[in-house]
């Protein structure tokens, strides 16, 4: 989710939560005069890391960005999948687990699938093939969880 940073945000950040460094993510804002709040009280402000159109960043330079996803993420990412993941995809090639690395979960969904279900049954497992009964819908979160962990999902 975008965030907009203004001075109140970053008074806050430097004041009550005592942070020294705020990483922006990559559609935050933060407006000018946050900017210059975050200068006097000492804030370091990191911004994204930004890829110029036609070079390939390094695979130092790809990890450094998904190890920053999985921190805001709480964790739930395999740092290493994603790195090679994205690295394979830079080089031209296609990265995906082989069907045989994959396990079939099924029975005892609810009728309206929510991310607190899918964390809960999957127990960070990514890279597996969930069955759901046909008519099964998901929340907006869910959906996002099901393409963050790269879950096949199938209907019986």
């Amino acid at each position: 989710m975008k965030r907009l940073y203004t001075v109140d945000d970053i008074r806050r950040l430097v004041k009550e939560e005592r942070q020294t460094q705020l990483t922006l993510a990559p559609g935050d804002l933060i407006t000018p005069a946050a900017l210059d709040e975050a200068a006097a009280l000492g804030l370091k402000v990191q911004r994204p890391a930004t890829i110029k159109p036609g070079i390939v960043p390094t695979e130092a330079e790809i990890r450094r960005v998904v190890q920053a996803i999985v921190e805001r993420a709480g964790g739930q990412v395999n740092v290493e999948e994603v790195v090679q993941a994205v690295v394979a995809r830079f080089r031209g090639r296609p990265f995906e687990a082989a069907p045989s690395d994959r396990t079939v979960i099924s029975g005892g969904w609810s009728d309206i699938v929510t991310e607190a279900e899918l964390r809960q049954r999957l127990k960070g497992r990514q890279k597996v093939t969930v069955a759901f009964r046909r008519g099964t819908r998901f929340t907006p979160a869910a959906q996002d969880l099901l393409k963050a962990w790269g879950i096949d999902v199938k209907f019986e």
